[in-house]
């Protein structure tokens, strides 16, 4: 199994508990209990859709995905003047439960903490003579999007002539020190406020959008033609947002689950859209409102 340098740091976060496992140091001198010798990121699996050509040579490939990938972590886990090697054992082979959702955090030199997301499978444990100080483990993750993503980004407002103004609100999300973001936003009136966003992806992702109020029959549009837009007769209220989630496919009130608007979107024009790589413009009309967008920028490499 080919094998991969382990990056400056790595660790596994569970946001749901809020626990973290540090596998390896960031900084030089600095020890974890657990080593990792060896990690293999593995590959994304293609998913693969062609149909037959009726009457001709070859078939019609519309391939365009991407499928989940194997995680593998080859691990010495050592003991403490405090805890046993069983101790980490079991924090680990507790990440590893198809329950349990955590993030691999992987940090190149100086750079970005990138993440990707895992499910466990099956895991292997050699108890050597020498068990009682280091228990050598090897664990295997499904990472089921297949791409890892970077820290969350943001829109920048570029509001055409007296339509807008711009704040820039500094904001942290998750646990502390995973990631920290800013957000631009501006206040519009019923003009075009324009976004321009830049994607240093090389694959599309599907952005988040967020229509805060007051507005009425807001209409986000990319610039390749495709629209996001409410019913002209649909308000936002001051105190009310509308969370657009590209690749969820939801449209919720509040970011409530439980509060959808799916009811409240102009179908006729409307479709869950996704960024292209580059730079592109994201636009705003309607009775006033402001537009948020966030995304993800996505690789496949470490």
């Amino acid at each position: 199994m080919a094998m991969i340098k382990v990056p400056a740091e790595l660790k596994l976060v569970d946001e749901t508990t809020g626990e973290t496992i540090i596998i390896r140091p960031a900084k030089p001198g600095h020890l974890s209990p657990v080593l990792c010798r060896e990690w293999d990121l593995g590959s994304p699996s293609v998913r693969e859709v062609v149909n037959d050509l009726v009457g001709a040579d070859g078939v019609a490939d519309h391939t365009y995905f991407t499928g989940p990938r194997t995680v593998t972590l080859d691990l010495q886990i050592f003991g403490t003047p405090l805890e046993t090697p069983y101790s980490y054992l079991e924090r680990l082979t507790a990440m590893a439960h198809p329950t349990r959702r955590p993030w691999l955090y992987l940090t190149r030199d100086g750079g970005e903490s990138w993440r990707i997301q895992l499910r466990g499978n099956e895991f292997s444990i050699s108890y050597g003579p020498m068990a009682a100080v280091k228990l050598d483990v090897q664990l295997s993750f499904t990472a089921p999007t297949g791409m890892l993503e970077s820290p969350q980004r943001s829109a920048t407002t570029v509001a055409e002539a007296g339509s807008a103004t711009g704040q820039t609100w500094p904001e942290t999300y998750g646990p502390v020190g995973v990631e920290a973001y800013g957000e631009n936003y501006g206040n519009m009136s019923g003009n075009t406020a324009a976004f321009t966003v830049t994607v240093e992806s090389s694959v599309p992702v599907e952005p988040v959008l967020r229509f805060y109020g007051p507005t009425t029959g807001p209409v986000a549009s990319l610039g390749t033609g495709e629209k996001f837009a409410f019913k002209s007769t649909y308000s936002i209220l001051p105190s009310q947002y509308v969370e657009v989630d590209m690749r969820a496919g939801s449209v919720l009130l509040n970011g409530d689950v439980g509060a959808t608007v799916f009811n409240q979107v102009d179908w006729t024009q409307s479709t869950f859209w996704r960024l292209p790589p580059g730079t592109s413009t994201v636009g705003l009309t309607g009775d006033g409102g402001t537009l948020y967008v966030y995304w993800r920028d996505r690789r496949i490499t470490a």
